[in-house]
């Protein structure tokens, strides 16, 4: 049990060091694109890219919550069920 709350603050630490190093470098990343690309199209594409980077994550995060479930309680007619029920 300390080993696996120890892991957790490990990755939450690292976490956090890569969304503080992300942020303070968005900034710079803006001001070298804006002689190619207007405010409007440097805004709209971080929007798609984090559209796309939480909408992995959150199906991720899904689909192994209900693996995890149903490996906990299996039903009886598991063998015949399909898992995957969407892609």
């Amino acid at each position: 049990m300390q080993s696996n709350s120890l892991s957790k603050s490990v990755v939450a630490l690292i976490a956090l060091f890569i969304g503080v190093f992300s942020l303070s470098f968005g900034a710079i990343f803006v001001r070298f694109s804006s002689g190619e690309l207007s405010a409007y199209a440097i805004a709209t594409d971080r929007l798609i890219i984090a559209t796309i980077i939480f909408s992995v994550w959150n199906s991720v995060v899904t689909v192994s919550r209900q693996f995890r479930q149903n490996s906990m309680n299996p039903s009886p007619d598991a063998a015949t069920t399909p898992t995957v029920r969407w892609l």
